[in-house]
């Protein structure tokens, strides 16, 4: 006598998510937020590329103006655990601030990257120079760094993706736009950093 064929059904298939590789990959992008913020940190210049632009015949509308950029780390627990005071000079070291920001660095878990993102004080002029403070043993002042004396710089964020032994960040295509401060025009920026 032959048996009925029995139904045999095979357990599903467990499905390999990015959710069961979450906690392994978001322990990297830590680290990575951490060595990003190492390497960040300093002062910055592109005086080198100013001084060869004209060597290299780069058209006039797309030379670069020489700037510097003090790059400190602070206390700014309202941004996040990694922040930092930025504070561009327009000429080099000794120039005029143009432009002052607060940075942070995060986790993306939905990019697998990391995303810097900025904030301008809606009052720069007491900021100037902060740097100095940040170095010096007070800090900067806790109502210095208040969230609430800064707006978000809405799409111009940098997201980092470790490459080799450093970091490549560019921003998002046109998502980036900015006002000049003399004839409010509306710019559209990028960023790509090696």
């Amino acid at each position: 006598a032959t048996l009925p064929a029995k139904s045999v059904s095979s357990p599903p298939p467990v499905p390999v998510s990015v959710k069961l590789l979450a906690p392994a990959m978001k322990e990297v992008l830590e680290k990575d937020v951490l060595d990003l913020a190492d390497l960040l940190a300093g002062r910055w210049d592109n005086e080198l590329q100013t001084f060869f632009e004209p060597e290299l015949n780069v058209p006039l509308p797309l030379r670069h103006e020489r700037l510097h950029a003090i790059v400190k780390p602070v206390v700014a627990p309202e941004f996040g655990p990694v922040s930092f005071y930025v504070e561009y000079r327009k000429g080099g070291e000794a120039g005029p601030v143009v432009r002052q920001r607060i940075w942070t660095l995060s986790v993306d878990q939905e990019l697998g990257a990391v995303r810097l993102s900025g904030f301008a004080p809606k009052d720069g002029k007491p900021l100037e120079g902060a740097w100095r403070q940040i170095e010096g043993s007070e800090g900067l002042k806790p109502d210095q760094v208040k969230k609430e004396a800064f707006t978000s710089v809405a799409g111009c964020d940098i997201i980092w993706r470790r490459r080799g032994e450093g970091f490549s960040g560019a921003t998002r295509p046109a998502t980036c736009k900015l006002v000049t401060n003399a004839d409010k025009r509306v710019l559209s920026v990028s960023e790509q950093h090696d």
